[in-house]
């Protein structure tokens, strides 16, 4: 399985039940539109992974550590992946 699709059913799990807080779409689709964006831009494959995980930490089940979201989406992409300082927001 390539990097790419891991993460993104990586991030269906990750986010499975979770709606927009004022659309009420499945979440699901705000990280899909954000790997679709970026891979448009012809970066690589551990950019457009950590397009898919980028909200993995702060909107899935607690218990997640980054140490597995690195082995994931690469060990350079890690600070990608993992949520800004003050950004926690949920349902956002």
């Amino acid at each position: 399985m390539d990097l790419v699709r891991a993460a993104a059913q990586f991030a269906a799990v990750s986010h499975h039940g979770q709606r927009r807080k004022y659309s009420d779409e499945p979440y699901i689709r705000h990280p899909a539109r954000v790997a679709a964006r970026v891979a448009e831009l012809g970066v690589d494959a551990e950019v457009v992974a950590a397009g898919w995980l980028h909200d993995v930490l702060t909107k899935a089940e607690p218990g997640l550590r980054a140490e597995l979201l690195a082995a994931l989406g690469g060990r350079r992409r890690a600070p990608v992946i993992a949520p800004a300082p003050g950004n926690n927001r949920a349902g956002a």
